[in-house]
């Protein structure tokens, strides 16, 4: 019998950022079917896939939260988007609280809870730090623990001319440095500008 390929999509379906699957609210038919992560390279079109995987659908048992995913570092460019995952198996639905440097993060804005963790938008230099989120229902607690390292983005280079002769350049400014009509291209030498990052 040839298999049914579907297309998971849908309000109860998600895919992370990482190839994570989640499946909210889960119905007993979830369990018919084989699932399988299929990537393909977005320049030469290669496709790879995973070995599939069961879902075996069980009545719910009250449990405390199990950590299904969590994360221990990340880093980041200062703008880029940040996903903190997060996520718990437990009945009833247990609840999730982020704390911030031992503080209460306030969800609004920039920061945004999701199904599988939290989301940064347009990410600072000070959202450095570390993460908590707590995950708690009436039987239990569990935690995931991590820090987030945020870099500053690079604001301007340093072109080293002959003699330590130095410019500064803002980002996306145009540069023109003129150099000795005795450092130009001989057959004997080969002339070039070493351009390095300030740290």
């Amino acid at each position: 019998m040839k298999p049914l390929l579907l297309s998971v999509s849908g309000s109860r379906f998600l895919i992370t950022s990482t190839g994570a699957l989640y499946i909210k609210d889960v119905q007993n038919e979830d369990g018919l079917y084989n699932y399988r992560c299929i990537t393909r390279h977005r320049y030469t079109g290669e496709t790879r896939q995973s070995n599939s995987a069961r879902l075996f659908v069980s009545d719910p048992a009250n449990s405390a939260p199990s950590i299904l995913d969590g994360f221990d570092h990340r880093k980041a460019m200062a703008g880029q988007r940040v996903e903190l995952p997060c996520k718990a198996l437990g009945h009833p639905e247990p609840d999730y609280r982020w704390l911030k440097d031992n503080m209460p993060l306030e969800l609004s804005g920039r920061f945004q809870k999701t199904v599988t963790g939290l989301l940064i938008e347009n990410s600072r230099p000070s959202d450095s730090g570390s993460y908590v989120c707590e995950v708690s229902n009436r039987y239990g607690t569990a935690k995931v623990i991590g820090r987030l390292h945020v870099k500053r983005k690079l604001d301007s280079w340093k072109v080293a001319g002959k003699g330590g002769a130095s410019r500064m350049v803002g980002v996306g400014q145009k540069l023109i440095f003129i150099f000795p009509r005795s450092l130009l291209l001989t057959s004997q030498y080969l002339t070039y500008i070493h351009v390095f990052n300030i740290m």
